[in-house]
């Protein structure tokens, strides 16, 4: 079995290396094999395959493979011969007559619009039995995949990566990564899941609720993403200042307000030190809605602070911190 992955950005680029370098070690390799028995069906890992936005990164990934730089400035350059564009996977499957049994997703919420979800049904896969793990920001696409595949897990991350160029990622932070079922129960999947990533060098863990972990992070990347794309700082310079400090504190208020009257469990404190031990794991990194605005791409505001917005609507909240950081950057 091939894992495919969706999305060759920061993130997309970092876990695929990761594990490709974990495939092409004897030692694990034959570990990646064992992971997969635990599969009712005997998977055995054989490769990852990276489908890209555009066939210029697929060809230059092709050619001079992924190179990635560790936290420490150790570089390492692995092959992905294995490389294609988005946009050919439906002709280029059926042509090479394999379907698509366990896929994961990197591509921002941004991406997921009529256009790439019809794309992306229309896939060959094995009925009933194909996995697709979900690394989006924010909440509210869950509900669209599931209709379209019997298992939806999502992955909630905190790791960080720079991409410095089409095949050059730099690690900018080490995190936690929590994989749970968000449709129904299969801990043998999630546990294959998890199993592959520790493999490759991530820490891994399982959640019995996820959607909690994902309201965690929506907290965090609501008070870190657009504070950092308004002062154009990366992650680490929000704790630089008193008065940075205290604009994080009334946003992260505003959301802890909307959460309580939605009557989703949260406690200010613990969120706050949450937020400030991703600021000092991830000092160096450029979020990725800053990166975007940099790049002139659309930006998550809308799966983000837009999200919180629609919460606070429905349960008449005032948050006018939020308001002027969506438009502020709407108008960006």
């Amino acid at each position: 079995m091939k894992v495919d992955i969706i999305g060759a950005g920061s993130l997309g680029l970092l876990f695929t290396s990761k594990l490709l370098l974990a495939l092409n070690a004897d030692n694990e390799s034959n570990a990646m094999s064992e992971a997969g028995k635990s599969l009712d069906h005997d998977t055995q890992i054989s490769g990852v395959r990276l489908w890209t936005r555009t066939e210029e990164q697929a060809r230059i990934i092709r050619e001079e493979g992924i190179r990635i730089v560790s936290l420490e400035g150790e570089e390492r350059t692995v092959s992905c011969p294995e490389t294609y564009s988005f946009q050919t996977a439906k002709e280029r499957l059926i042509s090479m007559n394999e379907k698509v049994e366990c896929l994961w997703l990197f591509v921002k919420q941004t991406h997921l619009d009529e256009s790439f979800m019809k794309q992306l049904v229309e896939w060959p896969r094995y009925a009933s039995k194909e996995t697709l793990v979900c690394f989006q920001n924010g909440v509210g696409h869950l509900e669209r995949l599931r209709k379209e595949w019997p298992l939806v897990l999502a992955a909630v991350t905190t790791e960080a990566a720079k991409r410095e160029g089409s095949n050059v990622v730099r690690r900018t932070g080490t995190g936690t990564t929590f994989i749970g079922e968000t449709s129904v129960s299969d801990e043998k999947v999630s546990g294959f899941v998890k199993n592959m990533l520790n493999l490759a060098g991530f820490q891994v863990f399982l959640s019995n609720n996820i959607e909690d972990m994902m309201f965690r992070k929506l907290v965090v990347n609501a008070v870190i993403n657009p504070l950092t794309t308004v002062l154009s700082i990366q992650n680490g310079e929000l704790l630089a200042t008193e008065e940075r400090i205290q604009l994080m504190k009334l946003i992260l208020a505003e959301v802890v307000a909307v959460f309580t009257a939605a009557q989703i469990p949260i406690k200010e404190h613990e969120a706050w030190e949450q937020i400030v031990t991703v600021c000092e794991r991830t000092a160096r990194n450029t979020s990725s809605m800053l990166q975007d605005r940099i790049a002139g791409n659309k930006t998550e505001i809308d799966a983000i602070t837009g999200a919180i917005l629609r919460m606070a609507a429905q349960h008449h909240v005032q948050v006018p911190m939020q308001q002027a950081l969506y438009r502020i950057i709407q108008a960006m």
